[in-house]
């Protein structure tokens, strides 16, 4: 059983402010190799500097959850606690990496928060003929498109941008088949789809814990047969 996640905007969740963090201290360098704008654009492997991540602001209109939403860590990274590192810690993840970040809230300083690195593609294990894909127009669904491979996804793609130039579409996913099992209780696909999935154990083991900063989407039984 699967399950999508998104942060929280609910008021009563996480305060006033969505995302929860959008600034940092005045004085962090963003033109470092190692700041945060750098660093969220490694995509393919983890960082090869040591991230500087001193300098996260929450305003106190905010609340703190476990999850945090903010502006920066799209879409390799998530801020969150050290009880969810704890928890993440007992799961099968892709490639990844907890780095230890600084967050200033109501005047204190707070280090027991971490910047959670992934590194995720599974797109080289989906069945493209048995999964649907359409022609995305922001929210919008212009149509189903016939995928047979990676490469006949990627021609395809590139012909449809071409066609709809500066029109903000896109080849997309609505359901993806797996040629074998993921094997992650934690994981993304890439490339055409950009929703974070949790297996029923990470599930629970967030409502055990009673991790907060997330909504969470039952997927039906008929999408749940194609992340198998």
């Amino acid at each position: 059983m699967y399950y999508s996640l998104v942060f929280s905007s609910d008021p009563s969740v996480i305060g006033s402010q969505y995302p929860q963090i959008q600034k940092t201290t005045p004085n962090y360098d963003f033109s470092s190799s190692s700041s945060v704008y750098n660093v969220s654009r490694s995509f393919r492997t983890l960082p090869n500097v040591v991230p500087d991540f001193n300098g996260f602001v929450l305003p106190n209109r905010a609340i703190l959850t476990d999850f945090l939403s903010n502006v920066f860590s799209y879409p390799n990274g998530f801020i969150v606690s050290e009880r969810v590192k704890n928890i993440l810690s007992k799961c099968t993840l892709q490639t990844h990496a907890f780095y230890p970040i600084v967050l200033y809230y109501k005047g204190l300083r707070i280090d027991s928060y971490f910047w959670f690195h992934i590194i995720y593609d599974l797109t080289d294990v989906v069945d493209y003929e048995r999964s649907k894909f359409f022609i995305k127009k922001l929210h919008h669904d212009l149509g189903d498109v016939s995928v047979s491979s990676k490469s006949d996804f990627l021609k395809k793609r590139e012909a449809i941008e071409q066609e709809y130039s500066g029109q903000n579409v896109t080849l997309w996913t609505k359901k993806v088949q797996f040629l074998s099992h993921a094997n992650f209780d934690f994981f993304k696909i890439g490339m055409f789809d950009s929703r974070c999935f949790i297996t029923d154990k990470t599930y629970y083991m967030f409502g055990c814990e009673r991790v907060t900063g997330l909504e969470y989407c039952h997927l039906p039984d008929e999408i749940n047969s194609f992340l198998l």
